[in-house]
């Protein structure tokens, strides 16, 4: 039997309840409004998936939330830029699924945004194609912002996989937020009997974890029927804080 071990690598950070700033006066004397509460964490590896957390304080009437992310350049409701289209999802995907929550394993599932490795990649190889020409240190690459609002009774339920948010964002009502923020890193290690290093390879930990809950299916580098392996998720704290509300 292999041994198995599990970890978060935790990007984490204390955050109260936010409030959107009110609208900046342009020049012309147009109002500015902030669209997204706007969050950034540096991803050096992509290896693993990386899971955005959003924790409703009240979740009875079944608050949604619009997040966009993309890396080196934050994401923008405003206008169309140069810098390439962004990664988007609504959480929940749908408010008709709150009918079916019974306990807070379940909340967390429902607003927790799993963005897989390849789907990273993806993200940072585009990024990079897309920032050629401006000037920004390396690292700026590894940064992925991460922008979410709290949407109002006009804007729920309106995007799915057929319908992405429209850009310029038709809905420019100031909102508030209470909800705070947790994101991570789930990575696990196994170790087979009679070897003495950990191996990586084939180890992926399960959308349906979370903090508590480790699931494992277990395929490594045999050409088998993966088994799935429940157990208690040992968390190390690796990062530290990157990023308050803007």
């Amino acid at each position: 039997m292999s041994a198995l071990s599990a970890t978060y690598d935790v990007v984490d950070f204390e955050e109260q309840e936010v409030h959107l700033p009110e609208p900046i006066v342009a020049v012309d004397g147009a109002l500015v409004h902030q669209l997204l509460i706007m969050h950034r964490f540096d991803i050096n590896h992509v290896e693993g998936d990386f899971v955005f957390q959003l924790h409703p304080n009240h979740t009875a009437t079944c608050p949604q939330y619009l997040v966009v992310a993309r890396f080196a350049i934050p994401p923008s409701l405003q206008v169309v830029d140069e810098y390439g289209a962004f990664y988007w999802a609504m959480l929940p995907s749908s408010t008709s699924v709150c009918r079916n929550v019974s306990n807070s394993a379940e909340w967390q599932h429902i607003y927790a945004l799993h963005i897989h490795s390849h789907v990273l990649s993806k993200l940072k190889e585009e990024a990079a194609v897309r920032t050629k020409g401006v000037q920004m240190r390396a690292e700026e690459l590894h940064l992925l912002y991460i922008g979410y609002r709290q949407l109002t009774a006009h804007e729920l339920d309106h995007y799915d996989e057929a319908t992405a948010p429209p850009v310029p964002y038709p809905f420019r009502d100031q909102i508030n937020t209470t909800a705070y923020v947790s994101a991570f890193m789930p990575s696990c290690l196994y170790i087979v009997p009679g070897e003495d290093a950990w191996r990586s390879g084939g180890c992926k930990v399960s959308s349906s974890s979370n903090n508590s809950l480790l699931v494992v299916p277990l395929c490594h580098n045999f050409e088998q029927e993966c088994s799935q392996l429940e157990g208690m998720m040992l968390t190390r704290f690796l990062f530290s804080p990157l990023l308050h509300n803007h």
